[in-house]
């Protein structure tokens, strides 16, 4: 089932979050915009967008969303709202814990280190620290194992969906 233009905006806009594809996604939004008979002057900026400002990319992006009709939050929204999209794509089912863990945590460096976040840097870590064979380091997730950290993670998730 093809993503209608929303889902591919917010799916661009969270790219933005730890990975560097997000500015092939976001061109690539607006290249399949046009490609599907939907244009506006951001969107034919957008999609043929070559400079190295991000700031400027981000600005342009939203213009061209906004053209589409789609609603984006606003800045000082924006990071608890991308949590908790990137949340409900991961108890959804559409995105592996372990793709939207980078992201989530990114959350946090971005916040400037809001304690709200802090979370997916715990896990973040215990993850990593599994990885090199260290069990038990970081609470609350000294029971975690490699094994079972999908099911941990979309336990947090659900804990932000649920306002925990």
């Amino acid at each position: 089932m093809p993503e209608n233009g929303r889902e591919a905006a917010l799916r661009a806009l969270a790219l933005c979050l730890g990975e560097q594809e997000y500015r092939s996604a976001m061109i690539g939004w607006a290249v399949d915009l046009l490609q599907g008979g939907q244009d506006g002057v951001a969107v034919t900026l957008l999609a043929g967008a070559d400079f190295e400002d991000d700031r400027e990319l981000l600005r342009l992006f939203r213009r061209a969303a906004a053209e589409q009709g789609i609603e984006l939050p606003e800045s000082e929204e924006e990071l608890p709202w991308l949590e908790r999209w990137l949340c409900e794509e991961i108890v959804a089912g559409r995105m592996e814990p372990g793709a939207g863990l980078p992201k989530l945590r990114a959350l946090w460096r971005k916040s400037g280190w809001d304690r709200r976040f802090v979370r997916w840097c715990c896990l973040s870590e215990g993850v990593a620290l599994l990885e090199e064979g260290i069990y038990g380091a970081i609470e609350p997730f000294e029971k975690m194992t490699l094994e079972t950290f999908p099911e941990v993670m979309r336990a947090q998730a659900a804990e932000v969906l649920l306002g925990k």
